[in-house]
């Protein structure tokens, strides 16, 4: 995803698999990446992040 103003930007990228063992089970992870940054008239702000996550999923 992206936006762009004329004061500021943001953008963020994701993405994520799953590996299905089961019917009932499987397991996932993702990674996702965030930048962001804007125009003040004092200062210029701005961000970087990232995460990752991994997980079980059981439905019943």
């Amino acid at each position: 995803d992206g936006l762009m103003t004329p004061r500021g930007r943001a953008f963020e990228l994701g993405l994520r698999v799953s590996y299905q063992l089961a019917p009932n089970f499987s397991l996932y992870g993702g990674y996702r990446l965030s930048e962001s940054g804007g125009e003040a008239e004092e200062s210029y702000p701005s961000g970087f992040s990232n995460s990752a996550n991994v997980g079980v999923r059981l439905r019943f």
